[in-house]
C-alpha cells in the first residue's frame, strides 16, 4: 500500500513543498494528482485539476498527463473536459480512431457551450484526415474493439 493511504497529510504537504519550489515540474505535479486522484473525490479531483492545469499548455503530448488530467476533471465534476482529455490520451496512445468516436460522442452532449463545442470540432477536423488516411491503408488502432469500425463508418458518414 502506498504511503498516502496511511497518513495523507503528510504526503500532500510534502508534495505541496515540493510543488512550490518547483511549480513547472511536470514529474511532481503528475504524480501529486494521480495521488489525489486514487483518493477520490470532487474536493481532490478539483485540487488535482488546479495542479495540472498550469501544465496544460505543455502536457498535449503527453498521455500519461492527458490521463491524469481527465480522472481529475472527472472527478471535478467537468465531464465534458475530462472527455477531451481522455480523446486526447486514446490519440497519443496510438489510437486515432477511438478518439475520434470519442470526440464525437462528446460533441452530441447537449450540455457543450460554444468554446467546447468549437474545441472539440477544431480536434475531430485534425483527427479525421488521419483516421481517413489509416482507413485508407487498412491500419487498425492498437486495441480496436470490434465494433468501432461499424461505429467509425457512422462518425465519418455523418461528417460528410
Amino acid at each position: 500500500l502506498a504511503l498516502w493511504q496511511f497518513r495523507p497529510m503528510p504526503a500532500d504537504s510534502r508534495l505541496a513543498a515540493l510543488l512550490h519550489r518547483m511549480p513547472g515540474n511536470r514529474a511532481i505535479a503528475i504524480a501529486y494528482a494521480q495521488i489525489l486522484n486514487q483518493r477520490g473525490g470532487r474536493d481532490a479531483g478539483q485540487r488535482a485539476v488546479e495542479i495540472l492545469r498550469p501544465l496544460a499548455a505543455d502536457g498535449g503530448d503527453d498521455p500519461t498527463f492527458q490521463s491524469t488530467l481527465g480522472r481529475a476533471a472527472e472527478q471535478a465534476g467537468d465531464a465534458i473536459r475530462a472527455g477531451e482529455a481522455y480523446a486526447q490520451a486514446a490519440y497519443l496512445n496510438g489510437n486515432p480512431r477511438r478518439a475520434l468516436l470519442q470526440l464525437h460522442t462528446l460533441k452530441n452532449r447537449p450540455d457543450l457551450d460554444y468554446y467546447a463545442r468549437t474545441r472539440i470540432d477544431a480536434r475531430i477536423a485534425a483527427i479525421t484526415p488521419e483516421v481517413l488516411d489509416m482507413r485508407k491503408q487498412g491500419i487498425q488502432d492498437m486495441d480496436a474493439g470490434p465494433n468501432e469500425d461499424r461505429n467509425l463508418r457512422q462518425v465519418l458518414d455523418s461528417l460528410r
